[in-house]
């Protein structure tokens, strides 16, 4: 009987023990990370653009399908051909939509006008004051649609970089400016919460056509943005004083 007593005191005592261990260990898990704080961040550097992006299209109506397809297909050849005469690579063409769809006029009782075949195209060239001629012939030969011109930096991976640490800078600037100078910082977590911007200035075909016909691009700076969110760890610095006073 005595021998059982033992045995389950001895187990009692083991069961407290672990249990109080494990709960020091909870409040020393939170007092170590109890004193936190998120801030955001963010960056940005200035470029001047060294490529342009021209967003353009084809939109043919037709009440025949096939000869809807045809004007379209022969003015979208004939416009690749004026870009590979600029030489602009067939790597910077692309397909960027291409729709067959019939076309109603439902002010008139859905009047059938005919069938639409629509294909847009973007491209880049690195001739940002010639892009202006280059929009011309392509009006010439048949472009009706134009949805963006842009501006970009064809390697703005050095520019990024250089944004985030900005944008690290400015969260930690902002914990200080919050918490005050005596403290010590350090970072427990970041999240990258990245923007790239860039400039662009035309928006339609309307202001795309009267572009080529004279005006002048001024592609102006592209501004590379970064964002962050920051969680910092910290502890107030305490004086010599302060201690001893304590």
């Amino acid at each position: 009987m005595k021998k059982f007593f033992y045995i389950i005191t001895s187990f009692i005592l083991l069961v407290a023990l672990m249990v109080s261990k494990a709960d020091f260990n909870n409040v020393y898990a939170m007092n170590e990370f109890s004193s936190k704080i998120t801030v955001s961040g963010t960056g940005e550097v200035q470029m001047i653009p060294d490529t342009v992006i021209v967003s353009m299209g084809v939109e043919s109506t037709n009440k025949i399908l096939t000869e809807a397809e045809t004007e379209n297909s022969s003015k979208i050849n004939n416009i690749i051909n004026i870009l590979f005469d600029y030489g602009i690579e067939k790597d910077s063409i692309k397909t960027r939509n291409f729709n067959v769809f019939p076309k109603y006029d439902y002010n008139k009782g859905q009047s059938f006008i005919g069938y639409q075949v629509s294909n847009y195209l973007d491209f880049k060239t690195g001739d940002i004051q010639g892009v202006g001629e280059i929009i011309t012939k392509l009006t010439e030969a048949g472009a009706n649609c134009f949805n963006g011109v842009s501006f970009t930096v064809e390697d703005n991976e050095l520019a990024y970089r250089q944004a985030l640490e900005k944008a690290i800078d400015n969260a930690w600037n902002k914990a200080i400016a919050l918490l005050g100078e005596d403290v010590e910082l350090y970072i427990q977590e970041i999240t990258e919460e990245s923007v790239y911007g860039y400039r662009g200035i035309y928006d339609n075909y309307a202001s795309a056509k009267s572009m080529s016909e004279g005006a002048t691009i001024m592609e102006g700076e592209i501004i590379v943005k970064a964002s962050v969110r920051v969680v910092f760890g910290y502890n107030f610095i305490t004086s010599e004083n302060e201690n001893e006073n304590a």
